[in-house]
């Protein structure tokens, strides 16, 4: 059909009862003025005739206006100025302005449609006003599916790789879980690019980044976007159908993200795919357990690197020249085998002579060095990476990993509470289910760049730190023991908190000032097994304690120091303490001072005499 005929047509029709309503109006006119002159002057016959006139005049004219306004509501009242529009059974091409109601679907392309229709839009078609119903076609071109990433540098994993790739030969589904920057995307790219995995699969491997999705609904629509499924209707359906047409192996990476915002969507998309006859899928997953619903699964749960292993990846980055320098195992020690931390470290020193700088930077720096690019990602930026897992934990989540930030050891296996209260019980189950706490073989902690990273974004605040003070009063008074009869116990016990104890005090003591009282127990353990050294009751001295807490700090710090035989540190300390406790009216204290000072000329008079 013709839209510009039938536009011709349409006109040619008006001009016809036009000039029809044109004479009837005229014959009207003529009659009437006979009328009116045969009244008055003419005879009868000139008035009958003018009379018959006028009737027919006025039923033509009605008659005709009749026919235009119906034939105005049967087309278009009006067409645009040069539309050029063809017509083909429902598909309209062209630059049309359809106005008013349609009777049937139409398929446009680059159509604007108002009114109540039925409508299939296409391709840059809009729909305006009230659209019942609304379909978009299944795209007209099909695109290439999109190649698995090439992952080269996997190294250290050998293990875990030959575990997926052999979870997928056999059949198998693998799930790969850890924490933030553990190298799980790394993994998986790995795994899916070797050469059993190519031959089985040939081209039907795929990798799908959930990175981002809300819902199973739009992991959907990447899977359409990797597999080259057109979008439109019945996308979910026409993606599993292509995923079952041949044996194939697919990667969900970043699957905690759907997981953690549309739980029961993530779960009814495995339970379809699982369906999948000849499909096998890895899925990555951060965290330290499997997406629930699932078994029957190969779990691979990815720990940090070690030291060897974390050089190598460092080296194979950075340049073999840097596996020699002195300061490699020590900054390999503070990146804690994470191979994230790791490869951005090793990116910074592709241009370093030296790493000296370089561990300089990062301890002036933490994680803020280890980002790379103008729009840094989980891949390219620790930080990144280290604020997505924050900003998907509970509020009790944070103020445990706050605390936990405090504590470089940690604590021992299922002993959380010897340093957290149990209202943060859940929000340690949270941190071990999201991969954020470390197992060693007897300590569970954070990793050093995770640590460092949240007391320099999130450290706790002074409350959290007061529900400290309490465990920390309690494990330095068994300090305190050392060199009684229940000395070597309290020794054992206390050795491996003494870094713990440490730094929660040097940490709190601006915001928590009574923390000074646990520091003088600290330092008389200290001089009993001549462990750490004298920056805690630095700290304490150069805090705003109450005067009778500066008092016995000045003389545990002295005492130590006699200890060490720093003799004249020992005498100015003595002599600063005296007048601290007679201001406070302390006569013990001034006594034990002066006893102390007479040993130390003791002592010296003896060194003097040998």
């Amino acid at each position: 059909m013709d839209v510009a005929g039938d536009v011709a047509v349409h006109h040619r029709t008006m001009r016809r009862w036009v000039v029809v309503v044109l004479a009837g109006v005229a014959a009207l006119a003529v009659g009437g003025v006979m009328l009116a002159v045969g009244l008055d002057t003419a005879d009868k016959v000139g008035s009958v005739v003018g009379a018959v006139c006028g009737v027919v005049g006025l039923g033509v004219s009605t008659y005709g206006l009749v026919v235009v306004r119906s034939a105005g509501q049967q087309t278009a009242p009006e067409t645009q100025a040069s539309v050029t529009n063809s017509v083909h059974g429902s598909n309209v091409t062209g630059n049309t302005t359809q106005v008013d109601s349609v009777g049937r679907d139409l398929v446009t392309g680059g159509t604007n449609i108002s009114g109540a229709n039925p409508v299939v839009a296409g391709p840059g078609g809009t729909a305006i006003g009230r659209v019942e119903s609304m379909v978009l076609p299944a795209s007209a071109v099909a695109t290439e599916p999109l190649p698995p990433p090439t992952v080269e540098l996997c190294i250290g994993r050998a293990e875990q790789i030959h575990a997926v790739s052999r979870a997928w030969e056999t059949g198998h589904w693998a799930v790969v879980t850890g924490g933030p920057g553990i190298g799980k995307s790394t993994l998986l790219g790995r795994a899916i690019g070797l050469d059993a995995i190519v031959m089985a699969f040939r081209d039907r491997r795929f990798v799908v980044s959930c990175d981002g999705a809300g819902t199973a609904g739009v992991v959907i629509d990447k899977l359409a976007t990797v597999l080259g499924v057109g979008l439109g209707e019945h996308l979910r359906n026409r993606v599993v159908s292509f995923l079952g047409t041949a044996p194939c192996v697919l990667v969900l990476d970043n699957f905690e993200t759907v997981t953690d915002a549309d739980p029961a969507g993530a779960a009814e998309l495995l339970s379809t795919l699982r369906a999948v006859p000849g499909l096998v899928t890895g899925i990555g997953s951060r965290g330290a357990h499997v997406p629930t619903g699932l078994v029957g699964l190969r779990e691979i749960n990815l720990r940090p690197l070690p030291q060897d292993d974390a050089i190598d990846v460092f080296v194979a980055v950075a340049g073999e020249r840097h596996r020699a320098d002195p300061a490699i195992r020590a900054l390999m020690a503070d990146l804690d085998g994470v191979p994230l931390a790791i490869v951005l470290m090793a990116s910074l020193a592709r241009t370093e002579s030296h790493l000296g700088t370089l561990a300089t930077a990062w301890r002036a720096k933490r994680t803020d060095l280890l980002q790379h690019g103008a729009n840094p990602d989980r891949t390219s930026s620790l930080p990144v990476s280290i604020e997505l897992s924050w900003d998907q934990l509970s509020l009790d989540g944070r103020a445990a990993l706050s605390l936990a930030a405090l504590l470089p050891d940690g604590w021992p296996h299922n002993k959380a509470g010897m340093y957290l209260p149990e209202e943060l019980a859940a929000g340690v189950i949270e941190l071990s289910r999201r991969a954020l706490l470390h197992d060693d073989e007897l300590r569970q902690r954070c990793l050093a760049p995770l640590r460092q990273h949240v007391l320099a974004r999130h450290p706790p605040d002074s409350a959290q730190i007061g529900l400290l003070a309490a465990p920390v009063r309690m494990l330095t008074a068994r300090a305190a023991q050392v060199g009684s009869a229940e000395g070597a116990e309290a020794a054992t016990d206390i050795a491996s908190e003494l870094t713990n104890l440490v730094e929660i005090i040097r940490t709190g003591l601006p915001s928590a000032p009574t923390l000074g009282d646990a520091v003088p127990d600290l330092l008389h353990f200290q001089r009993f097994t001549g462990l750490g050294d004298d920056q805690i009751g630095l700290d304490a001295l150069d805090s705003a304690i109450p005067v009778a807490s500066r008092a016995r700090n000045t003389t545990a710090l002295a005492r130590l120091y006699f200890s060490r035989s720093n003799n004249e540190q020992a005498r100015a300390l003595f002599n600063q303490a005296f007048p601290l406790y007679r201001q406070v009216g302390d006569v013990l204290g001034e006594a034990n001072c002066l006893n102390s000072l007479g040993e130390l000329a003791l002592r010296e008079s003896n060194n003097e005499q040998a």
